[in-house]
């Protein structure tokens, strides 16, 4: 299942408003590195439109693209979140003495105080403390909620985030992955392709992967962890 839903006509539903700009700008980056010349406009819906198959193969690759990055093993900083979880009620049968639901609390001290659902793709661990020293290693997630013996509970997770909100150094490396990945269906072009990849990187030029790795690395360090990326496991 898409972490992302489905593009239709080329707009977006990973992101809302201007996402859809920026999305759309990724599209054509990616049309532009295969050889395309003209922007193709993705907000075009007219069923006669020159490029609408054009928009309905990058809009399927698109999606499939974001979602194979972010579940893949590098975990890019620009989309980590941590929270404290403060939704718990006691639980008065099964294995654990809570459940809590994936909420979170705003400041709030704010005028705009809020209480949330976190809006993840993946969990990636589970703390017991603030400082996320203490790992959580006895627990079962079940849809939005946790159930542990743990009294607090702190998440570290793949947050969903607007297009909008993607570091330079991203698209630079994403609209080659993705247009490597639409390359044979677009051009067939086997060159081009073999070009794509050795541009995104390999040992004699690391290109954009690498260069996007190192600046993402640095923005907000976090530790890298081997536990399974995805909830609904059960420890």
């Amino acid at each position: 299942m898409s972490f992302y839903g489905e593009a239709i006509y080329g707009l977006s539903q990973y992101g809302e408003g201007l996402a859809m700009y920026q999305s759309n700008k990724i599209k054509n980056l990616a049309l532009m590195a295969l050889g395309f010349s003209e922007e193709v406009d993705f907000f075009n819906d007219d069923p006669d439109y020159q490029y609408r198959d054009i928009i309905r193969k990058v809009n399927d690759f698109y999606d499939n693209s974001l979602q194979s990055e972010f579940s893949g093993r590098y975990v890019w900083n620009f989309i980590m979140r941590r929270d404290r979880c403060v939704f718990r009620q006691n639980k008065t049968a099964g294995k654990f003495k809570y459940r809590y639901i994936l909420r979170y609390d705003s400041d709030p001290e704010s005028p705009t105080y809020q209480q949330g659902i976190f809006n993840f793709l993946a969990l990636r661990e589970l703390y017991s403390d603030p400082e996320y020293r203490c790992p959580i290693t006895d627990f079962e997630t079940i849809g939005m909620y946790v159930d542990t013996d743990a009294d607090e509970l702190y998440v570290w997770y793949m947050a969903k985030i607007e297009e909008t909100l993607f570091p330079e150094y991203f698209v630079k490396y994403f609209r080659l992955r993705l247009a490597s990945d639409m390359c044979m269906l677009l051009t067939g072009d086997p060159e081009l392709k073999a070009q794509l990849e050795m541009e995104i990187g390999n040992a004699r030029n690391p290109g954009e992967y690498a260069a996007a790795k190192n600046i993402d690395a640095r923005q907000n360090p976090v530790r890298r962890l081997d536990a399974g990326p995805f909830i609904g496991i059960r420890r």
